[in-house]
């Protein structure tokens, strides 16, 4: 986890800029198709690098944190989250199952999810890891690194989390999903495939 990676006010304007875009969330099935999931229960804005200059001036700072391209097509726009009292997300794993190919076949797959949290949860809302017996406490300011995918590119199981319920007040989150091409040489496979 990365402490301090955006100030009080950095976290306020996300809000801001991100608040009229909101819609409810949404899932995919496996034909593609977009449907209100009773599981997902937040409401989300997607925001461009194009359309607000402070969201590409935190595009770059997460590439900078990671040492990864953040533009695009190598990373998607920051979409912003909300969950309100009782928001959560269930169990679930970032990178795109071969059945989607048609989201990966250009930019490749969600290698790594960057997720900062921009307010203090009274109570609840963290994200767990069930597969490292890991629990993550939603820290105002900091953000979480997930790698979705080993090196080699395989699907990294472990990654599998959700978001528990908020059980006092809300929770903001903004996430960066930064895809594979156009970083295979600044995170190039190693010789171990469990890697």
């Amino acid at each position: 986890m990365y402490h301090d990676v955006i100030t009080q006010k950095e976290a306020k304007k996300f809000r801001t800029v991100a608040f009229p875009r909101f819609k409810r969330s949404t899932s995919m099935d496996d034909q593609g198709l977009v449907y209100i999931d009773k599981y997902a229960v937040s409401e989300k804005g997607v925001i461009t690098d194009a359309e607000e200059p402070f969201i590409a001036k935190m595009s770059r700072r997460v590439g900078q944190l990671t040492g990864l391209s953040t533009e695009l097509p190598h990373a998607e726009p920051i979409m912003v989250l909300n969950y309100g009292l009782g928001g959560a997300i269930q169990h679930h794993l970032d990178y795109f199952a071969e059945v989607y190919h048609r989201y990966t076949a250009i930019d490749g797959n969600r290698m790594m999810t960057f997720l900062t949290y921009l307010n203090e949860v009274e109570a609840g809302g963290a994200i767990v890891f069930p597969e490292i017996d890991l629990i993550t406490p939603a820290v105002q300011n900091a953000a979480l690194l997930v790698q979705n995918l080993k090196k080699s590119g395989d699907y990294e199981p472990l990654s599998l989390h959700a978001g528990c319920p908020v059980l006092m007040g809300s929770k903001w989150t903004a996430v960066k999903w930064i895809r594979e091409y156009g970083n295979e040489f600044k995170r190039p496979c190693s010789l171990s495939p469990d890697e």
